[in-house]
């Protein structure tokens, strides 16, 4: 991976509902075609709790809806899981 690929970044959000949008359009979009990088298979978004609108399970949920493919993926209790 090249050193540019690994560089973390900070965005601001206004709220809950604007940071996770942001996040949705990050690893939707704004990864995949500066990197080429899979939203599913290639990023991992880490946050630091578990409740509340920018929690993991809050944000897993919708993030699972952004990047629902047909077919391959499934909620399976809280993360995103692939079929064998």
């Amino acid at each position: 991976m090249s050193r540019e690929a690994t560089r973390r970044t900070s965005v601001e959000a206004h709220d809950p509902e604007d940071g996770v949008s942001k996040i949705i359009e990050i690893v939707k979009n704004r990864l995949p075609k500066r990197f080429g990088f899979d939203p599913i298979k290639d990023v991992q978004v880490l946050c630091p709790m578990n409740r509340g609108g920018l929690g993991a399970r809050s944000l897993n949920v919708d993030l699972q809806k952004a990047l629902k493919r047909k077919g391959c993926y499934s909620n399976d209790g809280g993360t995103l899981g692939q079929f064998p």
